[in-house]
């Protein structure tokens, strides 16, 4: 810790690793630092010593910051957990999950959003959900009764609006229970499939995550079987899903490589991989065009380089003495 006022050290601290992050509390007396797989907070005003470890993460924490009005503190790590700690007791509130390693963290003024940059490059942005109370004119229900000289409005007892619980699709139900192939049975509905299928490959890529791919597939066969292989045959070709796609192909052939089929599951195969033939062809050809055009784009700078440089000779050219005694007039 320097001291900006004499540009000098004024103590030192060891924690013991590769320091990461520090951050100091609003008190200005104790801040944080950290470093491999712990947190300490250091108390400044004694000189550095140390008050706490925090050792929550199982790999190395890359970032702090802080929420909740100053009184929550965030650690992210390269194990793809955030930990939510309370300030007062330093013990974890609360843990995020993220589907990679976290490298940088921040929190918004009121707590409403989470940004998180993690390794692979992408950016996972999560918003909390206002709960929208009822207004003043919704809470009351004015009721209207006849009598004699028309209709009266009274008013009644507070209407109590029923919260709608938020329905658990089947096959979210299905992962919590490890019930792996259930949950590819249904995400490969046919209005799924037709209508979203990014559902489906987004169960896909949650097995591999999972590492239960091969689970979910071993021992299908008739329709269960053909379903997967239709589903391939339809989306392995669109940009969006084919990562994915080639990885559970791979694994279905691994699985089924060298087991007897039926008619349908062989003519099946057989399209699975005139589909596969007809995008290498394509990747093929597009390859070549990007070299043609790559190849037309840098003639054309050659082009242009050449023309400056003959219109640089044509500038330093010099009349002869001869042409400089003599006056030339054109007349049009």
């Amino acid at each position: 810790m320097y001291d900006t006022r004499i540009n000098a050290s004024v103590f030192n601290m060891d924690h013991g690793a590769p320091v990461e992050s520090v951050l100091f509390l609003p008190t200005g007396g104790v801040f944080l630092s950290a470093g491999g797989t712990e947190i300490r907070v250091w108390d400044a005003f004694t000189g550095g010593r140390l008050l706490a470890k925090l050792c929550q993460h199982h790999r190395t924490v890359t970032c702090l910051c802080l929420g909740s009005g100053n009184k929550r503190l965030l650690s992210a790590s390269l194990d793809r957990h955030v930990k939510i700690y309370d300030i007062s007791s330093y013990q974890v509130v609360h843990t995020l999950d993220y589907p990679n390693a976290v490298l940088s963290l921040d929190v918004s003024t009121r707590d409403e959003t989470v940004v998180a940059g993690m390794v692979d490059g992408l950016v996972s942005i999560s918003r909390r959900e206002e709960e929208t109370r009822p207004t003043k004119q919704e809470r009351k229900k004015v009721s209207y009764r006849y009598a004699p000289d028309g209709f009266q409005a009274t008013s009644v007892d507070t209407v109590v609006c029923e919260e709608k619980m938020d329905l658990i699709s089947k096959h979210d139900v299905c992962l919590r229970k490890f019930q792996y192939s259930k949950a590819v049975d249904c995400v490969l509905m046919s209005y799924i499939t037709n209508k979203k299928p990014a559902v489906t490959v987004g169960v896909f890529q949650e097995l591999i995550r999972r590492k239960g791919l091969r689970a979910a597939l071993a021992g299908r066969e008739g329709k269960s079987l053909s379903a997967v292989l239709r589903f391939l045959i339809k989306y392995i070709g669109d940009y969006r899903f084919t990562r994915t796609l080639i990885d559970v192909a791979n694994m279905l052939l691994d699985i089924y490589d060298g087991v007897d089929h039926s008619m349908e599951i062989s003519v099946l195969l057989q399209r699975l991989a005139q589909r596969l033939r007809e995008e290498e062809q394509l990747t093929e050809e597009l390859l070549a065009l990007q070299g043609a055009l790559q190849l037309l784009l840098s003639g054309a700078s050659v082009g242009e380089s050449n023309n400056a440089d003959s219109m640089t000779d044509v500038t330093n050219i010099q009349p002869s003495q001869s042409a400089q005694s003599t006056f030339v007039v054109n007349i049009t």
